[in-house]
């Protein structure tokens, strides 16, 4: 009875570590190379393509156990999928299908299913800019030329927007009488982080806002301040604009 036992404990473990390795977002082994000329390289998860993507030579690039490329630096513009937002709404599932064009000599992330995790944008198929959808109703564009990052779930992590843009910051439901529904303003051209529900994190302000501070008073925050929030909405740093 207890060699039956070991058996079927032995097996059980067997089973959950290959379902770790092959259904996990962690690469079992990588290996990292020189290219010596520009080499075309395919990334995980893809099942055929007319034109992988190509990578420049002399630089390193990092692969997993079956050849497919993890990271590595572009030697032309190229378009490229980014990891897709999917969510049920109204009994419809949505996807982002693609994220547009990344710029040559950026360094690019892929995950196991060969989506770009973070990269230098040129611009999307669509708008000009890379047009990251956040929600069903909720879109964001991202400046031309500037370096985008994305959560596991396809949340935007972070990117410098294009456009003065109203965000909802982690915390927000303690500052509703402060702000629009908990959102408030923040400025073109500047990084924002979110974190994976779509919450900002950090930003820069563009207009005058009242926030918590740090000994729990309610404070103002000049325009141009680069605030970060902890998760209870509270500004735990708060750099201002030079003057």
């Amino acid at each position: 009875m207890k060699k039956l036992l070991l058996r079927v404990l032995t097996g059980t473990m067997m089973l959950a570590f290959m379902l770790d390795c092959y259904g996990g977002d962690v690469y079992a082994a990588t290996i990292t190379k020189t290219l010596d000329k520009d080499t075309k390289i395919m990334p995980p998860g893809v099942i055929s393509s007319d034109d992988p993507p190509t990578f420049r030579k002399g630089t390193t690039v990092t692969l997993n156990e079956y050849g497919e490329v993890i990271e590595g630096t572009l030697a032309y513009d190229v378009i490229l999928n980014c990891v897709p937002r999917e969510y049920d709404e109204n009994g419809r599932h949505y996807y982002n299908p693609y994220a547009g064009w990344f710029n040559k000599g950026t360094k690019v992330i892929f995950d196991n299913r060969g989506k770009v995790i973070k990269g230098t944008t040129v611009y999307s198929l669509t708008l000009g800019s890379l047009c990251v959808p956040l929600n069903s109703n909720s879109w964001l564009g991202i400046k031309k030329g500037t370096e985008v990052t994305f959560h596991q779930n396809g949340m935007l992590a972070s990117g410098t927007i294009g456009e003065n843009t109203y965000f909802r910051f982690i915390g927000w439901q303690k500052l509703l009488e402060n702000s629009v529904a908990g959102f408030i303003e923040f400025k073109a051209g500047t990084e924002v982080k979110l974190n994976d529900k779509g919450e900002l994190t950090k930003g820069t302000l563009n207009k005058d806002v009242k926030l918590l501070s740090p000994d729990g008073t309610i404070k103002l925050y000049e325009a141009g301040t680069t605030v970060e929030f902890d998760e209870n909405g509270v500004v735990v740093k708060a750099e201002k604009p030079a003057s």
